[in-house]
């Protein structure tokens, strides 16, 4: 037995478990194999330095402690081998396994536990009566599981994609009035959605042909939540860039204080609106100027664009090629991040001709880079940009740029919103703040590039270029630069602010655990209510889902944003709208011809009663439309229409021929 002197920590759940265990999976009888290979065990704990934790037999009387650094003896198979105490600030704590017998279940069981079970052997802020359930716990657990690399890289990405999911609400799919609508199209239609596959815009030249096949491959599975599960991933991978971003200069995960205080800043500039001077700090700190941005309401490609500042924190830790390949993935789910590619791929090659990095190895870098991004310039180039009637190529440029999306691509229009300049000062106060490192030299060298090449387009007025609109880099410098300015903020108050005693530092844990758990909670539930709000189409949506036929085509007002979702949502096809329009020229002027007819039958104070009439003939006998959507203030008084539907907001007709 045990001598009753000696004192004893408490037994913490862990070690009981660690118990419970070993006692299921030992053999009753100790044997000369179970003795071997606790020994085995025991060296591997001596082996790392900051375990402060011992092995020894159930049965085990209690080691000599004559001298604290003697090494582990075992002078004989039959022989009791005991692991002794490391000198530490703290007591040794016992973890109680049998003699394991040599069979991979026990070994490994037993080695899971020794690694789990590993205590700080250096901690300010701890003392011997600690608490698993504690802070201290929740502490000690982070420090400790940071030295295990890979591990603490994996539960951070997968801790970081589910506290960030939850906090940024994103909408229901096939429900929201976003760019999804026009995304996933081709993709449904090809998976065979209702009847989608008769859609006009879905036999149109495809833009995003890779991401297409990812929504026609999940599609086809039937498992449509997946949809959420990708973002989430994609959630994850932009925190998890930016937390590896800024601990390139400052160490964010030096303790879980520092850890959680920046995750509650991250959160907060994405999900906290506040408004002055028409600037929203959820939206101006994180989104690019001319209301483009990674993240969206809903999954759709430019969430893709995470990848690129994933990219620029595997440069910064030496993983080139990776680097490069994360531009590749990006750029290949969405074009519109080519410029971007371009720009970072040049910058590093710069970088590392900087510090005398090989000329073979640098042109194997542009030459990765250029064969990921090839197959997507072909399809561009070959699909879209290359104009079917060249005197067709400027009228659907200009139709695109100053009809269809002036707010993205008129510098004129978004350069004078009142975020633009704070946006910009934003990334010039990150480069200042940066001083000199490899991230200074990208967040100026990608600012440099954009304002060149926006110059370029304002000067040259090209609709080309304001189409590719290289000011889209902003979408991944606002954020890392927002970022960057929170860590010198967060820096600048540990400085202010004394956490240096156990009593002050458990404090400000608790309160950024708190206020994360609330930020969590608050979005979340947020996320709930948008899953359970139901607009007024919503009706007559789920009417037309139900009593599609094959054939139909519907006439619906193009400008009406809740009727946006309407071919995702029911699965039926459309004549036109004017969120959804298609790239290459000839496909252009249709989509054009077509958004002028409507517009024109649901004008009614541009035109008479008569002349709508007239014109709803012509769009049934050139395209076979079969139903027509009117808002109830905006009845139709035609004798070819046929009343099948009505509710509070909208009616339904049938075309009689």
């Amino acid at each position: 037995m045990r001598s009753p002197s000696k004192p004893r920590d408490p037994i913490t759940l862990l070690e009981l478990s660690g118990r419970a265990i070993a006692f299921a999976i030992a053999s009753p009888n100790s044997s000369n194999d179970g003795e071997v290979e606790h020994a085995r065990l025991s060296r591997i704990s001596q082996q790392h330095a900051e375990i402060d934790w011992e092995i020894a037999p159930l049965s085990a009387p209690d080691p000599p402690h004559s001298n604290p650094k003697q090494l582990l003896q075992c002078r004989s198979a039959s022989q009791k081998c005991y692991p002794l105490r490391k000198r530490s600030a703290f007591p040794s704590r016992w973890i109680l396994l049998s003699n394991a017998r040599s069979r991979p279940t026990a070994r490994w069981i037993a080695l899971a536990f020794l690694h789990v079970a590993r205590a700080p052997t250096q901690r300010s802020h701890h003392n011997s009566t600690q608490t698993v359930l504690g802070m201290d716990f929740l502490d000690r657990s982070f420090t400790q599981l940071k030295t295990r690399k890979w591990l603490f890289q994996v539960l951070e990405f997968f801790f970081l994609a589910v506290v960030f999911g939850l906090s940024y609400t994103q909408d229901p799919i096939y429900s929201s009035a976003g760019n999804q609508h026009t995304k996933f199209l081709h993709g449904l239609a090809n998976a065979g959605r209702g009847f989608l596959s008769q859609d006009w815009f879905a036999s149109t030249t495809d833009p995003l042909p890779v991401f297409s096949f990812l929504v026609q491959i999940t599609y086809s599975i039937h498992v449509e939540y997946l949809f959420y599960f990708y973002y989430f991933l994609l959630f994850g991978a932009y925190a998890w860039s930016i937390v590896g971003i800024v601990s390139s200069f400052y160490d964010v995960r030096k303790n879980l204080l520092r850890y959680l205080l920046f995750l509650i800043l991250l959160i907060a500039i994405h999900t906290v609106h506040i408004k002055f001077f028409d600037v929203d700090t959820g939206k101006f700190l994180h989104q690019g100027v001319a209301k483009q941005s990674i993240l969206m309401d809903v999954f759709q490609p430019a969430c893709f664009g995470a990848f690129i500042l994933m990219s620029v924190y595997l440069f910064l830790i030496e993983r080139r090629f990776l680097a490069i390949l994360a531009l590749g993935l990006a750029s290949n789910l969405h074009p519109a991040y080519i410029p971007s590619m371009g720009a970072l791929v040049s910058i590093y090659i710069f970088l590392d001709l900087r510090d005398g990095r090989s000329a073979k190895k640098l042109l194997s870098m542009g030459v990765f880079a250029l064969i990921l991004v090839m197959p997507v310039v072909i399809h561009m180039g070959l699909s879209l940009i290359q104009p079917s009637i060249a005197v067709l190529q400027d009228s659907a440029l200009d139709i695109i740029v100053n009809e269809r999306i002036p707010h993205h691509a008129d510098a004129s229009i978004w350069a004078t919103k009142p975020d633009f300049p704070l946006q910009l000062a934003l990334v010039i106060g990150a480069a200042i703040a940066l001083k000199r490192s490899k991230l200074r030299a990208i967040v100026a060298g990608s600012l440099a590039f954009a304002v060149c090449l926006t110059l370029l387009q304002i000067v040259s007025n090209s609709s080309f270029l304001a189409l590719v609109a290289p000011w889209r880099i902003s979408v991944f410098l606002v954020p890392l630069s927002s970022c960057v300015l929170l860590v010198k903020l967060e820096s600048a108050l540990f400085e202010i602010v004394d956490v240096s005693s156990a009593t002050k530092y458990r404090f400000f844990l608790r309160s950024c655990v708190a206020i994360l758990t609330l930020l969590v909670i608050y979005n979340s539930v947020a996320q709930v209510l948008v899953f359970l709000e139901r607009d007024n189409a919503i009706p007559l949506l789920n009417y037309i889902n139900q009593t599609k036929e094959s054939g139909s085509i519907y006439l619906v007002p193009p400008d009406t944003k809740k009727l946006q979702k309407f071919r995702l949502y029911t699965g039926a096809p459309i004549f036109v709208n004017r969120k959804t329009h298609p790239y290459r020229d000839a496909e252009v002027i249709e989509w054009d011809k077509r958004l002028g007819l409507a517009e024109a039958f649901y004008n009614v104070n541009r035109t008479g009663d008569r002349d709508r009439c007239d014109v709803l003939n012509r769009i049934v006998e050139e395209y076979g439309v079969s139903h027509v959507v009117v808002q109830k203030d905006r009845q139709a008084p035609c004798a070819e229409l046929k009343s099948i539907y009505s509710d509070r907001k909208y009616l339904l007709y049938e075309v009689v021929q």
